[in-house]
C-alpha cells in the first residue's frame, strides 16, 4: 500500500515523501514493461489504415459548429485541430483557446460535442479558458491478424 509520511500541521505542501513498497513497485514496473512489449509487437506489424467516413464528418461537424460559436464571440480566439495518423492512430482533437466561452444555444453546443469521446473545458493560468476535444476512432485498421482494430 502507498502511503504518505506526514510533516508538520498535514498541509497538503506537507506530503512530500511517499513510501512505496518494493512489491509493489516491481508489480507496476511489470505492468510497465509488459505494455512497453504490446506496444513494439502492435507496431512491428505494417499496419494499412483507411478513413472511417462517418467520424470523419462527426468531427468535421464539431469542427465547423465550435468554430462557429466560439469565432463569434471572441474573434481572435485560436482554434487548432489535428488527425494524429502515427503515436495515436486513429485519433483526432479539437483545441480552442479563447478569452471567453458563452453558450446562447445549448442545443447546437450539445450537438457539437456528443461525438466527442473526451471532452474538457479548463481556465489557463494567463486567464484565458481551454476547451478540448479528443475523437477516436478516426481510421480503421485494414490489417489481419492480431490486434485487427485500433
Amino acid at each position: 500500500m502507498i502511503q504518505n509520511k506526514k510533516r508538520g500541521d498535514n498541509k497538503l505542501s506537507d506530503y512530500k515523501e511517499w513510501d512505496i513498497d518494493d512489491e509493489e513497485f516491481a508489480e507496476f514496473d511489470a505492468f510497465i514493461e509488459n505494455l512497453a512489449e504490446l506496444q513494439k509487437e502492435y507496431f512491428s506489424e505494417p499496419r494499412v489504415h483507411t478513413i472511417n467516413m462517418k467520424r470523419l464528418e462527426q468531427f468535421q461537424y464539431a469542427l465547423y459548429q465550435i468554430t462557429k460559436i466560439i469565432k463569434g464571440i471572441d474573434p481572435d480566439a485560436k482554434i487548432d485541430h489535428t488527425l494524429n495518423t502515427a503515436a495515436n492512430i486513429g485519433n483526432g482533437s479539437i483545441d480552442v483557446k479563447t478569452s471567453e466561452i458563452i453558450v446562447y444555444d445549448p442545443k447546437i453546443f450539445s450537438e457539437a460535442t456528443k461525438f466527442a469521446n473526451n471532452f474538457e473545458i479548463y481556465p489557463l493560468n494567463d486567464g484565458s479558458i481551454r476547451m478540448s476535444m479528443m475523437f477516436h476512432g478516426m481510421f480503421d485498421d485494414l490489417s489481419i491478424g492480431k490486434g485487427d482494430k485500433t
